[in-house]
């Protein structure tokens, strides 16, 4: 019986600490989606700001696009947003 406890607790254990590593991950990944979005209101503002509404429109449907717009925000910036 003392065995079969063991086993439970240990069991127990590995379930909750993958329980807990998913949450971490999940946290992580909204942290992510957070940063990113607060990267591209950034560069958005900053090109409206410019009178790159054009910019601002392409960067919505081309990823090479908008990382060249964060790119060329960064070397203007001290605060530098992520790629």
């Amino acid at each position: 019986m003392l065995h079969r406890q063991e086993v439970q607790g240990m069991l127990d254990t590995e379930y909750n600490e993958a329980k807990v590593m998913e949450l971490f991950r999940e946290d992580g990944r909204k942290e992510g989606r957070e940063e990113r979005t607060r990267d591209i209101n950034a560069l958005n503002t900053w090109l409206f700001d410019s009178g790159r509404v054009d910019d601002v429109r392409s960067a919505a449907t081309d990823e090479l696009f908008m990382k060249k717009l964060f790119e060329e925000y960064n070397k203007c910036h001290e605060i530098k947003l992520s790629l």
